[in-house]
């Protein structure tokens, strides 16, 4: 009985020693500019791109995160708006209301049987920015008379000054004449720092194709 009570014992020492040893792993570094979209989706949403078709996964992992994908040139180049506005109070000093940084991209949607297209994709951010966090919205929108189009989004933050990248988060839509998209928030930032902010959305329909290699927006902005 003592023996049998020593072995389950030191089992158990074991065990506990093997995931004690494995909490002690030095977490993997977040990628560089130089990786793509692929690898990071895998360092911060890996549970989600692994549930993405294998021809979806392939093509995050075509694009670098330090370009732009590839645009039709014949579509309507990306359209960056930055409001403040001036407000008169009540002592007739003008003081200053910060409205958020507001960024749209387009292009058109193409049946895989022709070459017409059907529709039209518009991706929207818009970004507002507090002392120690960000707020954001990062929709998209899809205008046919075609069958509901699946697309999958990635919302990523980096350091303006390193390029260290920071947070990702990402979402898979069906969309058809609506919106839809990630609302959120990058937390923990330093005050009156710079940050990048990229969205990317690729499509995963069968039934449709981008005339962009996907749907891009990238802007930098300062916390308060």
């Amino acid at each position: 009985m003592k023996s049998v009570c020593s072995k389950g014992l030191t089992l158990l020492l074991a065990a506990v020693l093997v995931l004690a040893l494995g909490g002690c792993k030095k977490q993997a570094e977040a990628p560089s500019a130089d990786a793509t979209w692929g690898e990071l989706c895998r360092h911060f949403q890996p549970e989600w791109f692994d549930s993405l078709p294998n021809e979806v996964q392939e093509e995050y992992d075509q694009i670098l995160l330090k370009e732009a994908p590839h645009k039709d040139t014949e579509n309507n180049e990306a359209r960056l708006v930055a409001v403040t506005e001036v407000k008169k109070i009540t002592d007739g000093q003008e003081k200053q209301k910060e409205h958020p940084v507001l960024a749209l991209n387009s292009c058109r949607l193409y049946d895989t049987q022709n070459t017409e297209s059907v529709g039209s994709v518009d991706l929207a951010l818009m970004l507002l920015m507090q002392e120690n966090k960000m707020d954001f919205s990062s929709s998209v929108a899809v205008v046919s008379d075609e069958q509901p189009c699946k697309l999958t989004m990635v919302v990523a933050l980096s350091d303006a000054a390193t390029g260290k990248y920071l947070a990702a988060q990402a979402g898979s839509f069906s969309v058809l004449n609506d919106i839809d998209g990630i609302v959120d928030s990058f937390e923990k930032l330093e005050s009156g720092h710079d940050y990048t902010v990229q969205a990317i959305v690729v499509e995963q329909s069968e039934n449709y194709d981008l005339a962009d290699q996907a749907l891009y927006l990238t802007k930098t902005v300062t916390t308060k």
